[in-house]
């Protein structure tokens, strides 16, 4: 391909430069070169209501029903073992 320069750095200014153009190579497992950029959605209007019933006090009642064991024993788990907690809530005796 021939190339003539518009603004010449050179002494002649008429002077043309023969350019080869040739494919590279590309590799198949060269990772991508371009990242597809997801862009943001813009929201569809409000978000929607969420019901609650209204705030009430905890008794004591409802402390103890939340409270869940840590773990049924050191001795029993001496290889720290994780315990499910449906075996922690049997060994605290709730379900009897």
């Amino acid at each position: 391909m021939r190339y003539t320069p518009t603004t010449s750095n050179t002494q002649e200014p008429g002077m043309q430069r023969i350019i080869q153009i040739s494919n590279s190579v590309n590799d198949p497992l060269d990772p991508p070169r371009h990242k597809h950029k997801k862009i943001m959605r813009a929201p569809d209007g409000e978000p929607p209501v969420i019901m609650r019933s209204p705030p009430r006090k905890l008794t004591k009642q409802d402390m103890d029903d939340w409270r869940i064991p840590a773990c049924i024993s050191n001795w029993q788990n001496a290889n720290g073992f994780t315990i499910p907690l449906h075996m922690r809530l049997q060994a605290d005796g709730r379900g009897l």
